[in-house]
């Protein structure tokens, strides 16, 4: 079963989206659980007429930015039998509108879950 999830995160900064999609297959006698989230933070915005003041603006935050980070966790639980194997990547991107520039956060996760359970009827 998949499900496709897209929800606006409210808070301190209303600029924040998250994208996941949650699926859990069933196959000889072990479960897997395997949730893809995408979150996407509008971090900073520049806006000017001038196309060069947008590109020195970009080159600058470029070079005191975030560089791209890649994290990989692995936790097995033996009283439960769940074996859970997490990536995350973390970076940030530009986008160009019209006359604003966007600096983009971003928070890529794959989350995989492995246990012992039968499947369940409902």
């Amino acid at each position: 079963m998949k499900k496709i999830i897209h929800r606006d995160i409210f808070g301190a900064n209303p600029r924040k989206r998250e994208v996941s999609v949650d699926e859990t297959i069933f196959k000889s006698g072990t479960t897997i659980r395997k949730r893809r989230s995408c979150k996407y933070f509008v971090s900073e915005k520049k806006v000017s007429a001038d196309i060069k003041e947008l590109e020195f603006w970009i080159k600058n935050q470029k070079a005191r930015g975030l560089k791209k980070n890649c994290h990989v966790f692995r936790e097995l639980n033996t009283s439960t039998g769940i074996n859970k194997v997490i990536c995350k990547v973390m970076g940030e991107f530009f986008a160009v509108w019209g006359s604003m520039a966007f600096k983009i956060f971003y928070v890529n996760e794959v989350k995989l879950e492995f246990g012992n359970s039968k499947r369940e009827n409902g």
